[in-house]
C-alpha cells in the first residue's frame, strides 16, 4: 500500500493535464528549503557562522540533491519532513518550548506517511521517550506535553 502523502503533493500536476513540470518545480523549491533547514539545524548547534555557509555551499553541490530533486519521487519531501523534525526537536530542546515539540511529532508522522521506511525506526522513536524523561524531569510542566506529542506521534502512525 502507498503512503499517501506524495500522491496527495501530486494532484497539482495532474489538475493541470500531468504536466510534472510543476511537480518537479515545487520539488526543486522543497530542496531549497531543506538547504535552508539544514543551515538552521547547524546555526543552532554550531553558532559559527563561517562554517555554516561552508556546509551550505557543500550540501548546495551534492549531487544527490539535483538528481532527486528533478525526479518524480518521493525523497525531496521525505527529506523536507525528516529535516523539520530533527529541526523542531533541537530546537524545542533548547528552547524548552512544547510547540516545538509538537511540530517535531507532526513532521515525524509526515515523513511517515511520505515514505514508509520509517516504520523500521518506530522501535527507536518510542524508545526515545525515556530519554526525553532524563532531559526533562517529569515533574516538569513539559513533560505532559513531551508525552502527549509522542502519542501523537504514535496515534497519527496507527491511522495509517
Amino acid at each position: 500500500r502507498r503512503p499517501p502523502v506524495y500522491p496527495l503533493f501530486l494532484i497539482p500536476s495532474q489538475l493541470f493535464g500531468g504536466i510534472w513540470f510543476i511537480s518537479i518545480f515545487l520539488q526543486n523549491l522543497i530542496s531549497l528549503l531543506t538547504y535552508g533547514l539544514f543551515l538552521r539545524i547547524y546555526q543552532l548547534l554550531y553558532p559559527k557562522k563561517q562554517l555554516s555557509i561552508f556546509l551550505f555551499v557543500f550540501l548546495l553541490f551534492y549531487p544527490a540533491q539535483f538528481i532527486y530533486a528533478n525526479l518524480i519521487m518521493s525523497e525531496s519531501l521525505f527529506q523536507l519532513f525528516l529535516t523539520s523534525s530533527l529541526y523542531f526537536g533541537i530546537r524545542g530542546e533548547k528552547e524548552k518550548n512544547e510547540r516545538d515539540f509538537f511540530l517535531h511529532a507532526v513532521c515525524l508522522a509526515a515523513a511517515l506517511l511520505t515514505k514508509p521506511v520509517l516504520y523500521l525506526f518506530i522501535p527507536s522513536f518510542i524508545s526515545l521517550f525515556p530519554f526525553y524523561i532524563y532531559i526533562f524531569n517529569p515533574l516538569s510542566p513539559y513533560f505532559p506535553f513531551i508525552f502527549m506529542y509522542s502519542l501523537l506521534y504514535l496515534s497519527l502512525t496507527l491511522l495509517y
